[in-house]
């Protein structure tokens, strides 16, 4: 096995200076030991020194800035093309950061994940390149996920829980009570208060409300076709970008972006 260590570059600085100033450059840099049996590839090319650079990637030592501009870039083994700056007491080092591209340093513990139809989850443990166990943030059990079956989400990102406020058919609203599977949870009728099985594609969120439309307002929208305009009621309001619109011309519902309606004042 061919392994390459940290080129040490000593370079003998005087810190009183505060603007950036380059102080030596190498062709290669790392702290890390490299296996070149693998497919080594660019991640990143050199950007240049810029306020990111300099926030994020400068430190105290030497070894430690070395540290910063490898993993700046995730699945980041060595760089390339090196440039050592000193600024403000620190060294900033910048330049091509490659590496192999693996699921493990692509994730991290923490990061919210989702799968399926409506499943969301926190990735709680890296098992290995291809593995990791992730908590289901809707009924708390941990399973064990290839990355391949993943995707990030942020925190912004439309699931159903327990407890979401929900409207389905003709303004029926109630709270759901339970998660049954991917596919379907339980929902209690806020008016009978009963409960019946729906699936999740039948639901629109009651919570997710825009600022500027509601339940009942009377909108228009352009049909694409003819560019003539159509008027309609919301019946649902979907999430933040989008309801459920009923044609006040042919009675039926129809999912339109908010972005897409004008207001008709009465």
């Amino acid at each position: 096995m061919k392994r390459i260590y940290l080129f040490f570059l000593i370079v003998v600085v005087s810190f009183s200076v505060t603007a950036q100033q380059l102080v030596g450059a190498v062709n290669m840099i790392t702290n890390r030991n490299i296996d070149f049996r693998g497919n080594h590839q660019l991640l990143q090319k050199n950007t240049g020194l810029d306020e990111f650079a300099l926030t994020n990637n400068r430190a105290a030592t030497f070894q430690e800035a070395v540290d910063k501009a490898v993993l700046s870039v995730p699945c980041g083994e060595f760089i390339m093309n090196a440039q050592i700056y000193s600024y403000e007491n620190s060294f900033v080092i910048i330049g091509d950061v490659w590496g192999i591209t693996r699921n493990s340093c692509l994730y991290q513990i923490g990061d919210k994940v989702a799968w399926g139809k409506y499943k969301v989850g926190e990735i709680v443990s890296i098992k290995n390149d291809d593995e990791c166990i992730v908590k289901d943030l809707q009924n708390g059990s941990q399973k064990e996920f290839d990355f391949d079956d993943l995707h990030k989400v942020d925190d912004n990102y439309a699931y159903y829980k327990v407890g979401d406020k929900v409207t389905w058919g003709k303004n029926n609203k109630g709270v759901i009570v339970s998660i049954k599977d991917d596919d379907e949870c339980v929902v209690q009728d806020s008016q009978s208060g009963k409960q019946q099985e729906i699936d999740f594609d039948d639901l629109y969120r009651a919570d997710n409300v825009s600022p500027f439309f509601k339940v009942g307002d009377k909108v228009s929208w352009k049909v694409m076709i003819g560019g003539k305009y159509k008027t309609g009621v919301i019946v649902a309001i979907k999430d933040e970008d989008r309801c459920l619109v009923k044609d006040l011309e042919t009675g039926k519902q129809k999912e339109v972006e908010f972005d897409d309606l004008y207001k008709i004042e009465e």
